[in-house]
């Protein structure tokens, strides 16, 4: 599957608007975002200067992404719940915003909701060997 740099930058934006509904980043949450930052292929500094000024920056588009594809959008979607869990909660804003991305890629909302009763999505910020589809997604090319 080739992925161009946009679907990255929107699965990246998309984490951090995800994370950031709350108005804060917990360590696990940075530590998952430097991880995927690096999968993703971005510069150290970018990934932790857009971690610190995102909350701030009015110039951080807020709609929902559409990928490229449905693999990049599922794949989205079972990293953000994995993502809005690390804090051992998702929260309805959470819930909210991964439903828009689904009705903007055309998912299932079945689907959708299958997955987020699926036990699988939670796991340990502090594991080093995350499950995270942006590994296969992205490492496909």
């Amino acid at each position: 599957m080739i992925s161009n740099q946009l679907d990255k930058s929107n699965y990246f934006r998309s984490l951090l608007l995800l994370i950031g509904i709350d108005k804060g980043l917990s360590i696990e949450e940075k530590q998952l975002l430097r991880k995927v930052g690096i999968l993703l292929g971005f510069d150290k500094t970018f990934t932790e200067e857009s971690m610190t000024n995102f909350l701030e920056n009015e110039h951080i588009p807020v709609d929902p992404p559409k990928f490229s594809n449905i693999k990049i959008a599922s794949g989205f979607i079972k990293d953000g719940i994995k993502f809005a869990s690390s804090d051992g909660n998702i929260c309805q804003s959470e819930l909210n915003w991964l439903k828009s991305i689904v009705e903007t890629n055309n998912l299932s909302e079945e689907w959708f909701s299958q997955e987020i009763k699926n036990k699988n999505n939670q796991f340990d910020p502090n594991n080093t060997n995350l499950n995270l589809e942006a590994n296969t997604i992205f490492n496909e090319i």
